[in-house]
């Protein structure tokens, strides 16, 4: 005789949507996301949960910034990443949020002028070059680079 039991229907074991929302019960994972199963209700916001090479990764967003406001769309995500892993181009560094800072494009020149900064006190650059090009960068690049990652140019 076998036990029934509660179906799980994340097949893959690499990753799983969650929410850090609470009800009057734990969510639990249905055909149709998770829900509450005393008072049917969805939450409003989803994670992945996602483990690579023994490093947990949590994902709150997708590449745009965007939270991950419907259970479809996690999944989406999550089908992506995975299919990076067996393809082996999977980047955790591409979802972790202090890394993808530092690809944002205002982090990314002022970390380079600090270090035109540091040629100019060795007398290698003149001042002038660093002050036409802080204000270049200040007055006409940081408005046309809004999306926070580099990698992408922006479309126009």
């Amino acid at each position: 005789m076998t036990s029934w039991q509660t179906p799980t229907y994340n097949f893959c074991m690499n990753g799983a949507i969650r929410t850090r929302e609470k009800c009057c019960q734990p969510f639990q994972e249905t055909f149709k996301g998770l829900r509450c199963p005393k008072c049917k209700a969805r939450p409003e916001t989803y994670y992945i949960d996602f483990w690579w090479k023994g490093d947990r990764i949590r994902v709150p967003r997708d590449k745009d910034g965007n939270i991950f406001s419907s259970y479809e769309a996690a999944n989406r995500f999550l089908t992506v990443m995975r299919s990076k892993v067996d393809e082996k181009t999977c980047n955790p560094k591409d979802y972790i949020k202090v890394e993808v800072k530092k690809l944002e494009f205002a982090t990314y020149a002022m970390a380079w002028v600090a270090r035109r900064q540091k040629e100019v006190n060795q007398e290698l650059l003149s001042r002038g070059y660093l002050r036409s090009a802080t204000s270049y960068i200040e007055n006409h690049m940081s408005s046309f680079f809004q999306k926070p990652d580099i990698r992408r140019p922006p479309r126009r």
